[in-house]
């Protein structure tokens, strides 16, 4: 019987068709059947997201290509008086809208600065947030463990429908300090203290340093493995973890004044979301006086792929209000109404309301709009969101989408 010899060729058979993919590869997912087994042209991180908290700055979701805050580690990197903890407050304060009582926020507090009336003025329900003061690095993971424990436990044994929801914040992983890094440099002190006494030579007690500096880089260590196990509870649980973090100046670095991110290199690569805020703009009323301030949001990282800056506004004790380009954005959709003078120049902005129409037009009266009707003001930021976020779906779908807006100069 004559053997039939096969032909190797670089042309693809007719049974795998080209464009389609490899058939093998499409029949071994089909017969895992499993989320964790899939092609890579699946992958879609957008998609896969099991949550979204939305912000109340739709230009920045829009510009980061995201619909709010996803699960998952987040930094929030930058100096002081940037609006990192403004945006941690407004993200808690979006979560509880969400999801009201089965919604779980711990605040993990090293820095033992906790606003609560800024918290409050944000809309933050401060009653449902639990604050844990935190001294060590080593500490969080059993506290988290803890609560989270507690909170499924219990949930379990009142039979309650669905599942409870999860918010973590640590402020801040700068002021966070470790066990051992501690430890280490009290026992290296009092050693040097004691070669002092007995008279060491400047040259011999260098050489005691150098090889007593046990330990190095002891809170990156225990960071790292940290990082893993708030990565793997945002995971399991779908839990939004913000990490506010400080920025120091890099030793050596190519570009001069360069500044990085505190606690080891860990916090480059397992956050799925790293942006850093820092003022750039005072806001002064007729008087002179700051009332508010710009702030830059740039981004370091986004695993979801825009890295377009935005630059937001915040009401100082108050929090973030609608910036130009959003209130520009409002105007065209119709959300808001232009007033004009006679000679045709815009004099005020109106909000349909079932009132009436509520106005504004110095940047003060907007202000004080957040501050005596903040749910009128909330109700407008989710209708601009809504629209935002049809924008980011059809940027996805390949579609232009105009967004240079720019609203004219208030009076």
């Amino acid at each position: 019987m004559a053997v039939k010899k096969r032909v190797v060729s670089d042309t693809p058979s007719s049974s795998e068709p080209t464009g389609s993919g490899n058939p093998f590869i499409a029949g071994y997912v089909r017969a895992r059947n499993s989320n964790h087994t899939i092609r890579l042209s699946d992958r879609d991180l957008f998609v896969d997201a099991k949550g979204w908290i939305p912000l109340s700055i739709p230009q920045l979701q829009f510009n980061l290509g995201v619909l709010g805050m996803p699960y998952g580690l987040i930094e929030i990197a930058g100096e002081s008086r940037g609006g990192k903890t403004s945006l941690m407050y407004d993200a808690i304060k979006n979560f509880q809208y969400q999801h009201g009582e089965n919604g779980f926020v711990l605040i993990l507090s090293s820095e033992k600065r906790d606003n609560k009336l800024l918290a409050q003025r944000m809309g933050v329900n401060t009653e449902n947030v639990l604050v844990i003061k935190i001294r060590y690095v080593e500490q969080i993971t059993f506290e988290v463990d803890q609560f989270f424990k507690y909170v499924v436990d219990k949930w379990k044994d009142e039979y309650r429908e669905g599942r409870p929801h999860f918010f973590i914040g640590w402020d801040s992983v700068g002021s966070t300090i470790s066990r051992s890094e501690l430890d280490t440099l009290k026992e290296n002190s009092e050693r040097y203290a004691k070669l002092l006494d007995d008279g060491t030579s400047d040259e011999d007690w260098h050489k005691a340093l150098e090889s007593a500096n046990a330990k190095p880089g002891a809170f990156a260590k225990a960071g790292k493995e940290l990082g893993k196990f708030l990565q793997d509870i945002a995971e399991r649980h779908h839990v939004t973890v913000v990490m506010i973090n400080h920025l120091i100046h890099k030793i050596g670095g190519r570009i001069p004044n360069q500044k990085m991110s505190t606690g080891g290199t860990w916090l480059e690569y397992m956050p799925t979301l790293r942006i850093r805020m820092k003022e750039v703009q005072p806001i002064k009323d007729k008087d002179n006086l700051q009332i508010g301030q710009i702030s830059e949001v740039a981004v370091e990282k986004n695993d979801f792929g825009s890295r377009r800056s935005t630059r937001v506004e915040i009401q100082l004790g108050w929090g973030f209000v609608l910036n130009e380009d959003d209130i520009a954005y409002a105007l065209e959709k119709g959300l808001l109404v232009k007033g004009t003078n006679s000679n045709g120049t815009v004099s005020s902005r109106k909000i349909q309301t079932p009132d009436g129409l509520v106005t504004w037009s110095a940047r003060s009266e907007l202000y004080a709009l957040y501050r005596e009707n903040p749910m009128l003001m909330d109700r407008l930021t989710r209708k601009i969101n809504k629209l935002r976020h049809e924008d980011v779906f059809a940027e996805r779908r390949g579609e232009k989408v105009n967004n240079q807006n720019s609203a004219e100069d208030e009076d």
